[in-house]
């Protein structure tokens, strides 16, 4: 399982773009990115669980798992017709 995980994170971190006005102004944080994906690795409903402070960095999270799509399919391990996660999504400018 921990190997489906770091594709999961390597296709949303491939997905991740940073906002050319966000990069402008220097804003950085971690916004955690809540969502329902299904079997098929189709996301079904997404939300920001917390917010980084500044709404261009929140608004790609949300536009990223959208590019995202489809995500890599769960393993049977895990139960469940959908499955649900929040993840962090970093934005910093030095990393």
């Amino acid at each position: 399982m921990p190997s489906w995980q770091n594709q999961l994170m390597l296709r949303l971190n491939e997905a991740k773009r940073y906002p050319t006005r966000a990069r402008r102004y220097r804003q950085e944080g971690v916004t955690y990115l809540r969502f329902t994906m299904d079997r098929d690795g189709r996301v079904l409903e997404k939300s920001i669980d917390q917010g980084s402070g500044y709404r261009l960095l929140d608004r790609e999270a949300l536009a990223l798992i959208e590019r995202a799509q489809p995500l890599p399919k769960p393993p049977e391990a895990l139960k469940g017709d959908t499955l649900e996660f929040v993840v962090p999504v970093e934005f910093f400018l030095n990393r």
